[in-house]
């Protein structure tokens, strides 16, 4: 039985990427839809490659490959809509 890829996740990590990018980066090199599309393609690319690697370990012990380890949790920034951090490197 293959695992179901969780698309709700996939679509929050992508626009997270995205918007970081259009952030950090701007929006001259790249409008947000277009980071979002290539954040959108990597991600289904990984949750793919995953499941194929699920697949392909059945029966095998758990974390046979270092890509199954279980990812840790990503940090949460309780500053990322406030502007304090740009004020307080414009003085």
């Amino acid at each position: 039985m293959s695992a179901k890829i969780n698309k709700a996740a996939m679509f929050r990590r992508a626009h997270e990427i995205a918007r970081w990018r259009v952030m950090s980066v701007g929006k001259a090199v790249k409008p947000y839809r277009a980071w979002f599309a290539e954040a959108l393609r990597s991600e289904y690319r990984k949750a793919r490659n995953a499941q194929l690697r699920d697949e392909q370990n059945l029966g095998l012990p758990l974390r046979s490959c270092r890509a199954d380890f279980a990812l840790s949790p990503r940090p949460v920034s309780y500053m990322r809509a406030s502007g304090y951090v740009a004020r307080a490197f414009a003085g």
